[in-house]
Parts: C-alpha cells; structure tokens; sequence
C-alpha cells in the first residue's frame, strides 16, 4: 500500500500473453514499473517493481524480431513488384 501511494499509476500499460498473462503498467515515475504476473487462472502470482528503461516481459524475443524482419522484407518485396507492375 505504501509503494501504490508513492508510485501512482502512469500513463502507460501493456499486456503480454505467454503462459498466463502479464500485466505492465508505468508509473509517474521515470523508469519505474509495476509488473504484475498472473497464471493460466488469472491469479496473481508475483507483483514486481521494476526500475528499468522497459521491463523485459514488454521486449521481444529475438526469434520473433528475427521472424517481423523476414515478414517485413516480403511485404516491401511484394509492395515494390506492384507499384513496378504495368497499369491496365
């Protein structure tokens, strides 16, 4: 109760889904973090604070940076093949 007083719920929130849920919130202060983790039946099972740019629940693994960079390259693959395309 007196860490929710000193650190007010900030402007921020995020949802990262895995095996259960966790939920980030920030606070108004710079770099501070509530992370909240819950299992499979949405119980709360660790209330962190976390002083940190950004949490590492809230980051990427590399295997899916990797795999966003690969789906991006087709994307701008297939959109420069259509605006090459001829007119009519």
């Amino acid at each position: 109760l007196v860490l929710e007083r000193a650190l007010p719920v900030g402007p921020v929130a995020m949802i990262s889904r895995g095996f259960g849920n966790c939920r980030i919130t920030s606070t108004l202060a710079r770099d501070v973090w509530r992370v909240q983790y819950f299992n499979s039946m949405n119980t709360l099972i660790l209330n962190t604070i976390e002083i940190v740019q950004a949490p590492e629940a809230a980051l990427a693994a590399a295997e899916d940076l990797a795999d966003s960079k690969g789906r991006l390259a087709e994307l701008v693959d297939w959109m420069s093949e259509s605006c090459r395309a001829p007119a009519g």
